[in-house]
């Protein structure tokens, strides 16, 4: 029996790892539509750091930063399993034109980073589903 055991804990193993895998391709796949989005409001210039960066609009900086608060969740969010049912649909690239919209437009008040990504993952399943 020790051997069977030895290959089930092998097979387990392989295929916790392959769901990790899809799960974090789904997360770079978010964040790169928002570092896109990101660039196109800046007239298809890349955003640098540091003092050329406040010389771009508020929207611009909220979908950058969106983008880097994407990288930095958890691979087992709840919302990077949305992202890759998101994405297997062709929704992230290029970006359905509603979670266009909702980056556009700057956040009211201080920029939350979870609250904006609630609202566009709100938004791509609205595209989804009409």
């Amino acid at each position: 029996m020790g051997l069977f055991d030895r290959f089930e804990r092998m097979r387990v193993r392989r295929q916790v790892g392959d769901e990790n895998i899809k799960l974090k391709f789904a997360r770079n796949a978010l964040a790169r539509a928002f570092d896109e989005e990101a660039e196109r409001l800046n007239g298809g210039k890349a955003i640098e750091f540091g003092s050329m960066r406040m010389a771009v609009s508020e929207a611009t900086r909220e979908a950058q930063d969106l983008g880097s608060f994407v990288r930095k969740l958890d691979p087992h969010d709840p919302r990077i399993a949305e992202a890759a049912h998101l994405n297997e649909a062709g929704l992230l690239e290029p970006l359905a034109e509603g979670a266009r919209k909702v980056l556009d437009t700057p956040w009211p008040d201080a920029f939350d980073a979870d609250a904006k990504l609630d609202a566009t993952m709100k938004a791509l399943h609205a595209v989804k589903a009409g």
